[in-house]
């Protein structure tokens, strides 16, 4: 990273772990950590599970969790962690859960 390497981007997380410990009790502090640094990766397959429960849970076109979505669908609210990764599952689902067309991107709305 110091020598010019991008580190952005919504795939991606700074762990730190601490490998050894000074001090006792209150006085306590890390004396040694392990950084890690995580990007990249896949999304699970969350669309297509969370579609094949929709398939499965409310079967039949225009009826089931679809018509209940157009009836709720300003009051529909899925929550996640503020991890990257973990709000693009959660995208995911949504989109697969409610048959929504286009990138997952628009569909994360955060809270100010």
């Amino acid at each position: 990273m110091a020598q010019g390497g991008n580190f952005s981007g919504i795939y991606r997380k700074v762990q730190l772990k601490p490998l050894k410990w000074d001090g006792e009790g209150e006085e306590e502090k890390p004396a040694d950590a392990l950084m890690i640094l995580k990007y990249g990766g896949v999304l699970t397959h969350a669309e297509e599970l969370d579609r094949l429960f929709r398939y499965n849970m409310y079967p039949g076109e225009g009826t089931g969790f679809l018509r209940l979505h157009s009836t709720y669908r300003h009051d529909l609210k899925i929550y996640s962690s503020d991890e990257g990764h973990v709000q693009m599952s959660a995208a995911a689902f949504a989109k697969g859960l409610l048959d929504l067309e286009g990138q997952l991107t628009p569909i994360l709305v955060f809270p100010s």
